[in-house]
């Protein structure tokens, strides 16, 4: 079906990627909090605010959005973040 040429081909386009998945750097990134949430509206619409973007929070989502906007408008969050960590080392110390 296939001429040794093309299945030469195939076998080294494999091998790539092979080669590529398991021998790729992968980063490492530690485990913060992330909020990426910027607006109440934004977030009721499951961030499909982008392209309707007519309020403050355009300027996080998509600031070619304020263009949209009339006058002075100002918008303020607070996050409130509590991490608990809890560690069982082996040795039954916490």
């Amino acid at each position: 079906m296939f001429s040794s040429r093309s299945t030469r081909l195939i076998r080294r386009c494999i091998a790539g990627i092979a080669f590529t998945v398991l021998f790729a750097p992968l980063a490492a990134r530690g485990g913060g909090i992330e909020v990426p949430m910027q607006g109440a509206r934004a977030s009721g619409q499951a961030d499909a605010f982008t392209a309707q973007a007519d309020d403050p929070s355009a300027i996080f989502y998509n600031p070619a959005g304020l263009t949209q906007l009339r006058g002075t408008q100002i918008s303020a969050g607070l996050y409130f973040l509590q991490p608990e960590f809890h560690l069982d080392a082996d040795s039954g110390a916490d």
